[in-house]
């Protein structure tokens, strides 16, 4: 992986060994990727927060609640108006969210199938379900499957990151953050993990 300095530097300051923090499984992935399309992370986190707490499975233990992850037989059950809508979810995210869990059910999203298929040819057929682009099949490749080489381009944050490192005075593109990308194969996804993470911890003037 070639990155430029001080870039580099930074990113070996903070995060050396950083590994990619990946869902239990891809429907997780899936699911966190849906929720958190155009809007904040911080609004993410907490209708995040709010699907796992009321639909997830609990555990009691030492006097503490514990959630599962939503599983698709759940979800597939939620209707927007009545389960949905009282928690945040836009008509549009429940509609994807409850689409793609009946998929799985149904067996027309078969996430076995899809790891069995290159980065391009799995995020093309993710891409074939609906709610699903280019940068949520990338996303859910990233911290689903593991696919340490395949970078959600089109990210707003990594767009806005890559512009301000060329010092373009604006966000890249996602072409720019692409050819830039190509000096971390074959680490592309997980370099843009540790810039988001920079983000987050700030390190990255704004």
């Amino acid at each position: 992986m070639q990155l430029d300095e001080p870039l580099a530097e930074l990113l070996r300051e903070n995060f050396e060994g950083l590994p990619v923090v990946q869902t239990l499984t891809p429907w997780e992935a899936l699911v966190w990727a849906i929720i958190g399309q155009q809007i904040n992370i911080a609004f993410a986190y907490r209708l995040k927060r709010a699907f796992i707490e009321q639909y997830g499975a609990a555990l009691q233990h030492d006097d503490r609640t514990f959630h599962a992850f939503p599983a698709p037989e759940q979800v597939a059950r939620l209707e927007h108006e009545r389960d949905l809508l009282p928690i945040q979810f836009s008509r549009q995210k429940s509609r994807y969210i409850i689409a793609a869990a009946q998929a799985v059910l149904d067996g027309s999203l078969d996430f076995d199938a899809i790891a069995t298929l290159d980065d391009e040819a799995a995020s093309a057929r993710l891409q074939q379900q609906i709610g699903i682009g280019r940068w949520t099949a990338e996303y859910i490749l990233l911290r689903g499957f593991g696919r340490l080489d395949v970078i959600p381009a089109g990210d707003a944050a990594l767009k806005a990151l890559v512009g301000q490192h060329l010092e373009l005075g604006r966000a890249a593109t996602e072409l720019e953050v692409r050819m830039l990308a190509e000096r971390w194969k074959p680490w592309r996804g997980e370099t843009a993990f540790m810039l988001w993470f920079g983000k987050q911890a700030g390190l990255f003037a704004t």
